[in-house]
């Protein structure tokens, strides 16, 4: 924060470490960020793709689903819909 906005006062008192931000992305920044998206999927009635996809990584299998669509305005837009784990993923599962 105090790199981005160097000439704001407050902005140059904030410390923030891994667990501060991944909480503010979490709880802030992604909700917004899929809500606004939806939004302008709904209110233009866009054609849109879901990708997802598989990883492993250890023994976590890891999950994202992600939305591509196109704006005239903003051009090719892609999000992160959600993102999951299954630590426990099994054939049978």
């Amino acid at each position: 924060m105090p790199q981005l906005f160097n000439d704001s006062i407050i902005c140059k008192q904030i410390r923030c470490g891994r667990t501060k931000a991944e909480k503010m992305i979490e709880n802030v920044s992604a909700p917004y960020s899929i809500e606004r998206h939806s939004e302008k999927l709904i209110k233009s009635n866009q054609k849109f793709s879901v990708a997802n996809d598989a990883s492993n990584k250890n023994n976590i299998k890891l999950f994202p689903i992600l939305i591509q669509y196109y704006n005239s305005n903003d051009g090719m837009q892609q999000f992160v819909l959600d993102f999951y784990e299954d630590a426990s993923e099994t054939s049978s599962a």
